[in-house]
């Protein structure tokens, strides 16, 4: 029996690992925009984990909004390494949606991180002040 078509490519067989991506990028953003109780930084940082976990099994991602809240959570070299090895498999795809601000609002967001030091400026303070940089609001579609 042949293979069906959508598998041929290799893009189904992500759909699960997208999913879960989807899923923890979710409870991070809510986690850190909420600043509320509903979980612990502890257990904010499993969802961090987990997500680099992910990552790396994933052929591409062509979804922009886990690529970049997950990407805003990379601390060090290897973790930024993997979002922007994750962002050129994306880029290299067929069917990969165009790539534009993704990567410059991550790298604004490593940056304002990497400036930050001690000094924590509110997560939604940053996201807002990345964002607002763009002419056209991102869609992260």
């Amino acid at each position: 029996m042949p293979m069906p078509k959508e598998l041929e490519d290799g893009s189904d067989t992500d759909d699960p690992l997208i999913l879960e991506l989807y899923r923890l990028a979710i409870q991070i953003y809510l986690d850190r925009a909420c600043k509320t109780n509903f979980s612990s930084r502890a257990k904010t940082q499993k969802y961090v984990q987990r997500a680099f976990e992910v990552i790396p099994k994933l052929q591409a991602c062509d979804r922009q909004f886990p690529i970049f809240i997950i990407g805003c959570e990379a601390r060090d070299d290897e973790q930024r390494a993997m979002i922007l090895d994750l962002i050129a498999r994306t880029k290299n795809g067929v069917s990969s949606r165009a790539f534009i601000h993704t990567p410059m609002l991550i790298q604004a967001m490593w940056a304002q991180e990497d400036l930050a030091g001690g000094d924590r400026v509110g997560y939604g303070e940053r996201l807002a002040s990345v964002i607002s940089c763009c002419r056209i609001m991102p869609t992260f579609m």
